[in-house]
């Protein structure tokens, strides 16, 4: 997904660019053979948190977090299950055995473990608007980003949709006129 990609939910190319001019990209070599950053630009794609899978792996109990934004396109619940996962992080019951190290207990996660520390925790964020950030309201939002970006064009499929219903009715209609005139003569 590109920086400019985020017109589609509503901010500006400004707003975006000031975003964009946050991260560092890699933009090839130097003399040395050191990775040379630069600012990135609305063009560029967002890039991963993690430089690669080995800081990744270290950063995350050995295990290289999913990638949450593709992973709920095959489940028909996508949007419910990913907010399900950010809700159901708590304490295990008392009688809970984990069977391995470093997983956390999470309540809606098949066997109930999972390597993934909770990323979310309450007030985190600023909410311009004064919304309190609450981990149920940032769950929220995290869940409607991700939707959206495994699905950025669903709204406009939706409307050709829409556009095409009414356009088959529309030929549907005319058909019938049609056919009524032509075999009207005939018993």
């Amino acid at each position: 997904m590109r920086y400019a990609d985020l017109q589609q939910m509503g901010l500006t190319l400004d707003q975006i660019d000031k975003i964009a001019k946050e991260d560092q990209i890699v933009d090839g070599k130097d003399a040395q053979g050191k990775d040379f950053y630069r600012p990135a630009t609305v063009v560029d794609y967002l890039p991963s948190p993690y430089p690669n899978t080995l800081i990744a792996k270290s950063v995350n109990e050995g295990k290289v977090p999913l990638d949450f934004s593709r992973y709920g396109m095959g489940m028909g619940q996508q949007a419910d299950y990913i907010m399900a996962i950010l809700m159901g992080y708590q304490n295990p019951p008392a009688d809970f055995k984990s069977d391995q190290v470093g997983m956390v207990y999470n309540r809606y996660f098949p066997g109930h473990q999972i390597a993934m520390r909770s990323p979310l925790t309450q007030d985190s964020v600023k909410y311009t608007d004064g919304t309190a950030a609450t981990i149920e309201q940032q769950a929220k939002d995290v869940t409607t980003f991700l939707s959206w970006t495994a699905h950025p064009h669903l709204i406009e499929r939706h409307r050709i949709g829409i556009m095409m219903v009414i356009y088959m009715t529309f030929i549907a209609i005319l058909i019938l006129i049609v056919k009524r005139k032509v075999w009207s003569n005939v018993k």
